[in-house]
């Protein structure tokens, strides 16, 4: 892409889009340089905003449910998670308390992209999450920061991941 060699290699997709716009931009030679302002300070304003997605597998949804547990107060707990509010079990795996502290829940969470709500249990069933748990937990959450947005348009349509909230 002779764009993203022109103007550098971005990382999110918001940045791409920017740097084709401006590329298509500087190539017609009639669009002034307050256009090229505008664009500028308008993806300055979006790039600044960190963007984040929060899911819940098919399987938590089933147990959230059962909980009567809403996707506000997961949504609130995210936020929460994001603020270092939770117990960071390393590799991407957090556990956060919900429910008045009744129920326990592990998010995936690597990279900070998406945090997805994997497993949910009561306090009064177990007190952790075995060794070998958390070690899978850890390869799942490695996995699915490497996720694609059209994978994860497909695991939605799926219904194997449900979209709880998104900040953008």
């Amino acid at each position: 892409m002779e764009w993203a060699s022109r103007f550098g290699q971005r990382t999110n997709a918001l940045d791409s889009d920017f740097i084709a716009v401006r590329y298509l931009l500087t190539v017609n030679a009639s669009v002034n340089a307050s256009c090229i302002k505008y664009h500028q300070v308008l993806h300055f304003f979006m790039a600044s905003k960190q963007t984040s997605r929060a899911f819940k597998t098919a399987r938590f949804n089933k147990d959230a449910k059962k909980a009567k547990i809403k996707d506000q107060a997961l949504c609130d707990a995210i936020q929460q998670v994001m603020l270092g509010k939770a117990d960071d079990l390393g590799g991407g795996v957090y556990k956060k308390r919900l429910n008045d502290n009744l129920h326990r829940s592990i998010i995936l969470a690597k990279g900070g992209r998406y945090w997805i709500y994997e497993y949910l249990y009561a306090k009064k069933d177990r007190e952790n999450i075995d060794d070998d748990e958390l070690l899978a937990f850890r390869l799942l959450a490695k996995s699915y920061a490497e996720l694609t947005e059209h994978q994860v348009a497909l695991l939605i349509v799926n219904k194997d991941f449900v979209e709880i909230c998104h900040d953008d």
